[in-house]
């Protein structure tokens, strides 16, 4: 199950990020098509149905919604692949093709939460959360591995689509076929199963708003809102922007290919590492805060590398920032399920992904509008020259420092570890009374007995 939210969650990234090793090609293929407007279109799109998935999620089921995200997956990357030789329709079928997935991307993104909960014991969730969520970077990865190998000229880039097309294809008779709601037997006690009621009627919005402030109303959840947002904007944004951000020193296309699909890898590998080691240490806190520091003085480096002199250092600094950005999403969002415990970790997940879609689609055009800032030079100010993008990466970097700043703050509770404490020890005290009583009845061979009875 955690294999096809996984491929799910990496072709609707590679999707969205597929023309950004690509943009200039892009450009020159369908003039009146704005690569960074797609990405956009599909962040945007995200953020609606993020709105829309609990009550979706409420009516299907965890199964039946993840498959109804891979058909519009599968519908919207037909839709952009198909060939028109006079180019006549091809604007609005990239555009609707990107709306489409976008819209199915919160039906699989938003749930594997809800998934590590049901199918994966409590010391192993923030692992599996990691995997299915990073799946989104391994899927910007091959869109910059791929895109550069695959695509050498305009003419190349439908059929390149066309490939995505049949991946998804396979990818949604796969989850057809085989995906579950949950294991016969649940990994843990605060294991939960959502098989939804199939009632067709329109969403009590009241209620989702009332799921949303409920989620707020718990101390420290708003911290974790912020720092699983400031990760996807900085991680959105790079990831938008990364073909002109390593070409910078006329590096070529190459570059492109290899720094994105390392940014992304390193993204994913860092995610599981830190993920597996919070797993059994529970020190979100520290995790978080110290990844939210060290990361603000990062890209305050990556500024400092912008000079086209300097192309090489951003490239090895611009991994530096994926290692600290990256784990941020899964540790955040398992420590928001932690302090709003016992509430909806799916709820958790819509909200953060709301929130990090939505601002990241607001913030892009920002830091493409601030990219020529302070680039021309004037006889009266002919020492205060800039190189591109550097008042986009001051603005970046004070979204992040307040970021930082604002998360020092926390003061929420680990409820759910809590919770399984105390299961745990009046299991432990049931176990430990049945063996008194055993041996005050029948002595050892007794306890033995009844052990093996338990077992």
């Amino acid at each position: 199950m955690l294999a096809y939210m996984s491929m799910l969650n990496l072709l609707s990234d590679w999707t969205c990020y597929s023309v950004a090793p690509i943009a200039l090609l892009t450009i020159d293929a369908f003039g009146e098509v704005d690569p960074e407007s797609l990405v956009t279109v599909f962040l945007g799109a995200n953020a609606v149905a993020s709105a829309m998935e609990p009550a979706i999620l409420g009516r299907l089921g965890l199964r039946r919604t993840v498959v109804f995200g891979a058909a519009l997956l599968m519908i919207g990357s037909i839709i952009k692949s198909a060939d028109d030789e006079d180019n006549v329709d091809i604007t609005w079928r990239l555009y609707l093709g990107f709306f489409l997935v976008g819209l199915s991307q919160p039906l699989y993104q938003c749930t594997p939460a809800l998934l590590s909960a049901s199918w994966f014991p409590e010391n192993e969730r923030t692992m599996a959360t990691g995997v299915a969520l990073n799946s989104n970077q391994l899927g910007i990865g091959c869109a910059f591995v791929f895109g550069t190998m695959l695509v050498a000229t305009k003419e190349d880039i439908l059929p390149y689509f066309g490939l995505l097309s049949v991946i998804s294809t396979i990818a949604f008779v796969g989850a057809a076929l085989q995906f579950d709601d949950a294991p016969p037997t649940p990994p843990s006690d605060t294991a939960r199963v959502i098989k939804g009621d199939l009632e067709i009627k329109i969403p009590n919005i009241s209620f989702i708003v009332q799921q949303f402030k409920a989620c707020f109303a718990r101390k420290g959840f708003a911290h974790c809102v912020v720092a699983f947002t400031t990760s996807g904007i900085i991680v959105n944004t790079l990831s938008t922007f990364m073909d002109y951000l390593v070409t910078l020193n006329g590096a070529g296309r190459e570059y492109v290919g290899i720094v994105g699909g390392t940014f992304q890898l390193f993204i994913m590998f860092a995610s599981l590492v830190f993920g597996g080691w919070t797993d059994h240490s529970r020190k979100y806190y520290f995790v978080i805060l110290a990844m939210l520091i060290l990361g603000a003085f990062a890209l305050a480096v990556c500024n400092t590398d912008l000079d086209s002199d300097a192309g090489g250092a951003l490239r090895w600094h611009l991994l530096v920032v994926a290692v600290l950005a990256g784990p941020l999403q899964p540790i955040s969002t398992e420590l928001g399920v932690e302090v709003v415990y016992p509430l909806s970790e799916n709820t958790v997940l819509v909200i953060q992904q709301l929130f990090s879609n939505l601002l990241s689609a607001a913030f892009i055009p920002v830091f493409k509008a601030l990219k020529d800032v302070g680039t021309v030079q004037t006889p009266e100010k002919e020492m205060f020259e800039v190189p591109q993008f550097t008042f986009s990466f001051y603005m970046l970097i004070i979204i992040h420092a307040c970021s930082t700043m604002y998360f020092a703050t926390f003061n929420g509770k680990y409820l759910r570890y809590e919770d399984e404490e105390k299961k745990k020890a009046k299991k432990e005290a049931k176990k430990q009374k049945l063996i008194a009583e055993m041996q005050r009845n029948g002595g050892y061979g007794a306890v033995d007995e009844g052990m093996n009875g338990m077992n």
